[in-house]
């Protein structure tokens, strides 16, 4: 059976609207191999199975012509999916589940933290950077998956838009409103705080989706903003992290595929390896510091360099 796991061609082509198609050629190429490489061990992989353990993508597309119609398709795609108005415990499977590839690399070029694309035409891919808090992590897969299923009107920003039905797919409106209510002076941080934890999106996230749904003034939310930069929060905000996604399709065919008898523990292992080791990054600037601190050690150690401190003489009477 191993010998239907060889490599077949991939083609990827960037979603439409998406910030993606404005990075260079290079680095597009750069993201895209790496996607095309785990790919092509997915859909061996799945081949190997039956017909109702491969999951294809039957979802729609919608046009946007304006922004606030973002409300409505979130809150159609979520009646779609049964989602219903609860926050979203695991977005990687409820994207996995819907036949789309999520994948998690532990680099991306540059400052990229997302991208996304169809495989093949017919297979859309949702990628986030692996080394991120689960609440920005989030936030990324719902912004591509935007990009994935959003006509956007040309004279809108698709950013923006792609921003806003995110929100409004992790934080839905009917759902929100419960909670919170639907006129507010003032939002209190640790309410917040204990909002975050059960949609799993960050503070900033919060108050944005607040001010869109009306729930509190331009002039509040500009207040909100000051404070979190007077208390520096941008980079690391207050109180328990949102654990990451964590992607377990791939894995979870794998030992189907074990369990059935149709790949080889050896192969198995092949899998989990070489998806692995193909996604190490190894940072130049940290190994010279490692490199250096190594050094230094071995040259204040005695044991270490007693032999390098020998001359000939002394070398044949040790020995």
């Amino acid at each position: 059976m191993e010998f239907f796991l060889q490599e077949q061609s991939i083609c990827l082509t960037p979603a439409d609207f998406s910030w993606t198609a404005k990075i260079s050629k290079a680095k597009r190429e750069a993201i895209e191999a790496q996607i095309k490489y785990i790919l092509e061990k997915y859909l061996e992989l799945e081949s190997l199975l039956p017909p109702e353990r491969q999951v294809s993508f039957e979802g729609p597309r919608f046009a946007v012509k304006h922004i606030e119609e973002v409300e409505e398709i979130a809150e159609e795609l979520r009646n779609r999916w049964e989602l219903g108005h609860r926050p979203i415990h695991n977005m990687a499977s409820a994207l996995e589940e819907r036949g789309i590839k999520v994948l998690m690399l532990s680099r991306l070029v540059d400052k990229v933290l997302g991208y996304c694309c169809w495989a093949n035409e017919t297979i859309p891919v949702a990628v986030c950077r692996e080394n991120l808090p689960g609440d920005l992590q989030r936030q990324i897969l719902g912004h591509q998956l935007a990009h994935l299923i959003l006509e956007i009107d040309r004279e809108l920003n698709p950013e923006e838009i792609a921003t806003r039905f995110a929100m409004a797919f992790l934080a839905p409106r009917t759902g929100l409103l419960n909670k919170i209510g639907t006129k507010r002076k003032k939002l209190d941080f640790d309410e917040l705080c204990l909002l975050k934890q059960e949609y799993k999106i960050s503070l900033n996230a919060l108050a944005r989706r607040a001010l869109d749904l009306g729930i509190v003034s331009r002039d509040k939310y500009h207040c909100l903003c000051r404070d979190f930069q007077k208390l520096s929060w941008q980079g690391q905000e207050p109180g328990d992290e949102v654990e990451p996604e964590r992607p377990l399709r791939f894995h979870l065919l794998i030992r189907q595929a074990l369990a059935e008898g149709l790949i080889s523990e050896e192969k198995a292992m092949a899998l989990l390896n070489e998806r692995r080791s193909r996604e190490i990054d190894i940072c130049c600037d940290y190994m010279r510091r490692v490199a250096t601190a190594f050094a230094r050690e071995y040259l204040e150690d005695d044991e270490l360099t007693v032999f390098t401190k020998l001359n000939n003489e002394d070398f044949y009477a040790y020995e």
